[in-house]
């Protein structure tokens, strides 16, 4: 449920073609997500390129968490403009991140 309302959530922000905020929520998001399961993997200093490379990241959880980041990153440290097609692609990336099954091992 927490994984369909925070979906809510960005794409209320994506209708009002607010795509970089909401793609951020979904990165914040995905990061809570890796503190619930794996709670002593992150240090504050991490970047999401670094989290994205860490063993504790289970291997298929891992393209859909780097996939959120780099759209997260061009936005917010490159000034590149989010537009739906990335919010839509960063999306389907958390789907595929929150899966119950990627977090299994």
């Amino acid at each position: 449920q927490a994984a369909r309302d925070l979906l809510a959530e960005a794409d209320a922000l994506a209708a009002r073609g607010l795509y970089a905020e909401a793609a951020h929520v979904l990165l914040l998001r995905s990061v809570q997500d890796i503190e619930k399961h794996k709670p002593r993997a992150l240090r504050v200093s991490l970047t999401a390129r670094e989290i994205a490379a860490l063993k504790a990241l289970p291997e298929a959880a891992r393209p859909a968490f780097a996939a959120i980041g780099r759209v997260v990153e061009r936005s917010l440290f490159g000034g590149a403009a989010v537009e739906a097609a990335d919010f839509a692609d960063c999306r389907q990336a958390y789907e595929a991140f929150a899966l119950p099954a990627g977090w299994g091992g």
